[in-house]
């Protein structure tokens, strides 16, 4: 692999970048394996999305006015919906500093 052209295949997962040093730490066949099974599970539907979402951006582009979708009326409208509580580190100003989360 000597160009960032070259494409080599592990575990039925190709990898289209130059290899890098240590990769092996990181891309072990259980990983690979994950993602590609990952892949296999979501491929379809995210190109749906994807497709949606290009359509969508050409009618804002043509001049459609970018309201909320009639598909998400239902959680809109519902006054039950509410968003998750925020995580105790929010509650405080722990964010701020990552070590004090992490005990780094």
């Amino acid at each position: 692999m000597n160009s960032f052209t070259d494409n080599y295949t592990i575990n039925g997962i190709t990898l289209t970048a130059q290899p890098i040093h240590r990769q092996n730490e990181v891309l072990t066949p259980d990983a690979l394996e994950f993602v590609a099974a990952l892949h296999r599970a979501t491929a379809e539907r995210r190109q749906e999305l994807m497709q949606a979402r290009h359509a969508r951006r050409g009618q804002i582009a043509s001049g459609q006015d970018p309201r909320f979708l009639p598909e998400t009326a239902g959680i809109r409208n519902d006054p039950n919906w509410r968003v998750a509580p925020r995580h105790r580190a929010w509650k405080t100003d722990a964010w701020r500093s990552p070590g004090r989360l992490t005990g780094r």
